[in-house]
């Protein structure tokens, strides 16, 4: 009489692992590197990296004291994908400037970090790790899970 094992256990444990790594296989990883035209070479190398992993450049130096904890602001930004340079938010676009209170606006920490030591007058290029964005969940279908983000910011005038 042949006896034969069932295959369970070992299907159960390839289901489980082909589950476990679905999720990672679906979701865009970070960019390794930008999409041509957000940074020069020039502004690559002279890049800042914060330690909580925020890269920018500054663009344009303003004037002035740096912006301070709830400081009133209007600025004007451009934000696309890391990965490959699609704009997805504008107010330059829309002739409106954006007003911002800097680290008390409900914006995310990539964009709040971004301003610090910024001048008026100042224009920065942000590269922020989808970490200090919008994270695994991303932002309705403009931003995807796991995107890092590329912001130019603007500081047109403090009003406070």
């Amino acid at each position: 009489m042949v006896v034969m094992k069932p295959m369970l256990p070992s299907l159960t444990r390839a289901a489980l692992a082909l589950c476990l790594a679905l999720p990672f296989a679906i979701t865009a990883a970070p960019a390794a590197e930008p999409a041509p035209g957000l940074f020069t070479e020039e502004e690559m190398s002279e890049m800042v990296t914060t330690d909580t992993g925020l890269k920018y450049v500054d663009v344009k130096v303003g004037e002035g004291e740096a912006v301070q904890k709830g400081d009133k602001l209007k600025m004007h930004y451009t934000g696309k994908l890391i990965e490959n340079g699609q704009k997805f938010d504008s107010s330059k676009d829309r002739g409106q400037p954006f007003p911002y209170q800097h680290q008390i606006s409900g914006v995310i920490e990539g964009w709040k970090q971004g301003v610090d030591g910024m001048k008026v007058g100042g224009v920065r290029k942000l590269w922020i790790p989808y970490r200090l964005g919008y994270g695994a969940r991303g932002a309705g279908g403009a931003i995807p899970p796991n995107a890092d983000l590329f912001f130019e910011i603007e500081i047109l005038e403090k009003t406070n």
